[in-house]
């Protein structure tokens, strides 16, 4: 409980002077905001005079913090920040977690620099876990984003960090093409510190490649721009890795005198070993072996072994197992067998362990001057081992070959995918107009069209009005033709003949003979057919009216 109240009294304490003496605001990648508190646990995070468990408590608070931040870029520059810090702690479950928001939120924002950052964060994370691969291939992520925001500076340093890659997995064509494009940016920015890196890097490639001279070229071009360094401690420092990267050029050569001054150059520099020991034990071995190769027996056995010493308490395992080698050569030559198989299995085992393959194969290919009855054993062992590397130095440059595809061709696919969004976009819009002007169109015939319905069945009700009329003018005329037709008949038949039968009748009327008896009879008779022919005709009147009353 005391323990957490000082670290909330700590905090108090450096949020009251920060906000006195920095700006408010002020907030970015590189910049503290004195009014920000997320910002300042980041920064108690980072403060290497803390204890490393008090720094991860800060780091944590910051993330707390951040996580509750409402403002998506506030929150996005928080996760960058704690991102680094957690890179700077080793704390790695925490920066992959941080790392992996931020590049979420980095994306979902179009925060390009940011998101660019984060890949490098990434990729250096792999890089010093030796996860070389997936180390390039976030490097390679950032180098796009570097190089489509002309950022210069950042690209070149992207790109020679994969070139030094490159080299490690001796894919030196490619090293050497990211070297040249780093050297193109830094050059118009007359950045003396990166291009002596560049040509530096450049020297050791040709070493790799056997191009002695044309290393020593790069690395005089390395001294140049390293003497327009202004930085004395650093301009120091690098002078002593230039001087044994040229020294290695005439070892590896086999030009062991031209060698050694530059190591010695090295070792006498002032200070060296306690400021760096690591360079200075390096050099005195490789100083130590040239002298050896040059005759200087006595007094390189004894730097040898002080170099060895150095290192081991170092902990320089790959110059530990570097050493061993050199001893083990060195007792060979001094015939001492004994002593030489010991050295060469220290260092077979310390290579074998950190998969120096490249010293393997030294140690081995010495094996049979040292144990001469199984030297067809260790030249065996020697051939597979090779030859695996080999088939594994070209699956690796395979790989790495994919990688570089495999991003271009996804960056490819983004900006298709972009342009094919933008397309259906446009498409999407067209359609959507196009089918609002068909829904009109189609309303505007269907409103048309019910018109001339309308109008079609008004002319239609008209006709058949019209022909109604017609029609009843011609039953009407029919009628009338019928009556007259019946008129005549009854003026002409019926009257006719009941006026005759009457006038025989008025003749008979008087006579009672048989003859007029005969008469009469007929005459009856022909009132009994007048009788039916008058019924007929009312019958066909009859019909005719009930034909009249259907049709109307």
């Amino acid at each position: 409980m005391v323990y957490k109240t000082y670290i909330v009294l700590l905090s108090l304490f450096l949020l009251f002077f920060s906000c006195k003496k920095e700006n408010p605001s002020t907030i970015g990648r590189n910049a503290i905001s004195g009014a920000d508190s997320t910002l300042i646990w980041v920064k108690n995070a980072r403060n290497t005079d803390l204890p490393l468990k008090e720094r991860k408590e800060f780091a944590q608070i910051a993330y707390e913090n951040a996580k509750g931040e409402f403002n998506d870029s506030l929150r996005l520059n928080y996760y960058s920040e704690l991102s680094i810090s957690y890179l700077l702690l080793e704390d790695s479950l925490n920066f992959r977690k941080v790392n992996s928001r931020s590049r979420l939120l980095a994306e979902d924002l179009r925060d390009s620099t940011t998101l660019a950052s984060l890949y490098w964060d990434l990729a250096y994370f792999f890089d010093t876990n030796f996860v070389k691969d997936s180390a390039y291939y976030e490097y390679n992520k950032a180098e796009k984003i570097y190089s489509d925001l002309k950022e210069n500076y950042s690209n070149g340093r992207v790109l020679y960090n994969m070139a030094r890659i490159l080299k490690d997995i001796k894919d030196y064509s490619g090293a050497e093409i990211n070297i040249i494009k780093a050297i193109e940016l830094f050059s118009p920015l007359e950045n003396n510190e990166q291009l002596f890196l560049c040509y530096n890097l450049l020297g050791t490639v040709a070493k790799e490649l056997k191009e002695y001279e044309q290393s020593r070229e790069y690395f005089t071009k390395s001294g140049e721009y390293l003497n327009k360094v202004q930085s004395k401690e650093l301009k120091e420092k690098q002078q002593s890795t230039l001087n044994n990267n040229i020294g290695n050029s005439y070892k590896d050569q086999g030009d062991y005198l031209n060698a050694i001054p530059y190591f010695k150059n090295v070792v006498n520099t002032d200070s060296l070993r306690f400021k760096s020991p690591k360079t200075y034990s390096i050099a005195l071995n490789n100083l130590a072996y040239s002298q050896f190769k040059t005759g200087e027996t006595k007094i390189s056995g004894d730097l040898l072994k002080e170099a060895l010493e150095i290192n081991m308490k170092e902990n320089n395992f790959p110059e530990i197992a570097n050493g061993h080698y050199h001893l083990a050569e060195y007792y060979l030559g001094k015939n001492d067998t004994a002593q030489a198989i010991s050295n060469a299995r220290e260092a077979l085992n310390i290579a074998q362990n950190n998969n120096d393959n490249s010293l393997t194969l030294q140690i081995l290919k010495m094996y049979p001057s040292l144990d001469p009855e199984n030297a067809p054993a260790y030249l065996n062992e020697y051939l597979i081992l090779n030859d695996s590397l080999q088939e594994e130095e070209r699956k690796i440059r395979n790989k790495f070959a994919r990688i570089r595809f495999e991003t271009d061709e996804f960056i490819a696919e983004n900006q298709l995918l972009a342009r094919q969004r933008q397309l259906w976009i446009t498409i999407a819009f067209g359609l959507f107009s196009l089918a609002i002007l068909v829904i009109v169109i189609i309303f505007q015939r269907v409103k048309n069209q019910k018109l001339r319905f309308q109008q079609g069945q008004q002319e239609a009700n008209q006709e058949i009005f019209n022909l109604m009329l017609a029609q009843n003018q011609k039953m009407e005329e029919g009628k009338q033709s019928e009556q007259k037709r019946i008129s005549e008949e009854l003026h002409d038949g019926i009257l006719g003949e009941m006026n005759g039968i009457r006038m025989v009748l008025l003749g008979l009327n008087k006579k009672i003979d048989d003859d007029a008896i005969n008469m009469r009879g007929q005459a009856i008779e022909k009132l009994q057919k007048v009788q039916e022919e008058i019924r007929t005709i009312s019958h066909e009147l009859n019909d005719a009216s009930y034909q009249n009353s259907i049709t109307l």
